[in-house]
């Protein structure tokens, strides 16, 4: 069996797709590749929440949401969410990839229909692979394929599921989320929003992107390891569907709760982006000038937010470049193949909002 997966590796080494753990230093100005948009991880409040709680409970929640699991905190913390969302109900989940492998199929299955924009993200395509349902693939952001898709195939199927992205995370871009959310109301169709890298960045008070355009998808789901600066995911939904996963959704059942002090900075992450509209107007801010700078220099940036990409193509190429930027002081995300389509290599810059122009000015002089 070794030399099986020693032929793969060696595979992935030829094809400069090999994949290691980085060391990152995350102190530094020039960190361009951490979602910690709002520099919560590094907030004392979310510190001095965790130790609080620990002293209180103890560190490990041990057991699963349905033994010894369900803190107090972890309560709130939902009831506080779906009310920040306008939601009838939220339940959190250990991370997710675990949510959206998870829950999807929970809900479809063989006899139902699922269609996703072809850049929604990893743990959403498993979950529909893994639940049976036949699904289909609309063209990134393009509604007429979509409602060419729905007007072949949905007659066909009792329930049907749309799912797409708010913010994009590859590409930076938005959702047209009201011609989404049309469309699905049009062809009697359920749809699921993963607003990960939108939540506490756009909208009113960090709200997201489908409460700043007035839409109210099937599901919300986005996850506390991005702006809020903390680990854990969610999905916002009817309070039958989340009693629903409670009694079937088996990546939920089976699973030990999220550690105490995660619980607590998270509820203290939340209270706190509701009153950052400083630190979300420097981030579009920014992100802006770096938009900017790189074009004076023939760049175009890809992304209309705090995500923005460099296409830069070859993995050998990407990789000898990285090499060079971090020689410079600068961590940005190298994107190889095939996690993008080959020729869509890229340096993803995930932007923070304690990124200055100076620090933007030095990175655009290394290109």
């Amino acid at each position: 069996m070794e030399s099986d997966l020693q032929k793969t590796l060696a595979s992935l080494k030829e094809s400069s797709s090999y994949r290691y753990l980085p060391i990152v230093d995350h102190v530094s100005s020039y960190n361009f590749q951490s979602n910690d948009y709002l520099n919560l991880a590094t907030n004392t409040a979310l510190f001095d929440a965790a130790s609080d709680a620990m002293k209180h409970y103890g560190f490990g929640s041990t057991g699963s949401r349905l033994l010894s699991g369900n803190y107090d905190m972890l309560t709130t913390l939902e009831e506080s969410l779906a009310t920040f969302l306008g939601k009838e109900r939220v339940l959190v989940f250990n991370s997710g990839f675990q949510l959206n492998s998870g829950v999807i199929p929970t809900l479809y299955g063989k006899n139902d229909l699922i269609i996703a924009d072809k850049y929604c993200h990893a743990s959403l395509l498993d979950g529909i692979k893994f639940s049976g349902a036949t699904m289909k693939r609309f063209n990134h952001n393009d509604m007429a394929h979509l409602n060419d898709l729905l007007q072949k195939n949905r007659s066909f199927y009792k329930r049907c599921l749309i799912v797409t992205e708010s913010l994009f995370s590859m590409d930076g871009d938005r959702a047209p989320l009201k011609s989404f959310q049309d469309l699905a109301d049009k062809h009697y169709a359920d749809t699921m929003v993963d607003e990960a890298h939108s939540l506490g960045v756009l909208g009113e008070a960090g709200r997201g992107l489908c409460f700043q355009e007035g839409v109210s998808p099937t599901y919300i789901v986005g996850t506390f390891g991005k702006a809020m600066g903390s680990c854990g995911a969610f999905i916002a939904a009817s309070t039958i569907v989340c009693d629903y996963l409670i009694n079937c959704c088996r990546a939920f059942i089976y699973t030990t709760a999220l550690p105490v002090p995660v619980i607590a900075a998270t509820n203290q992450a939340l209270a706190l982006i509701q009153h950052m509209d400083l630190e979300r107007d420097h981030l579009h801010v920014t992100a802006r000038y770096f938009t900017k700078m790189m074009k004076q220099k023939s760049y175009d940036l890809l992304g209309d937010h705090h995500i923005l990409s460099l296409i830069y193509p070859g993995n050998r190429a990407l990789l000898d470049r990285y090499s060079q930027l971090k020689d410079a002081g600068i961590a940005v995300a190298a994107i190889r193949h095939p996690t993008v389509p080959k020729g869509k290599e890229r340096f993803r810059f995930s932007l923070k909002s304690s990124h200055t122009k100076a620090d933007i000015d030095y990175v655009v002089e290394q290109f």
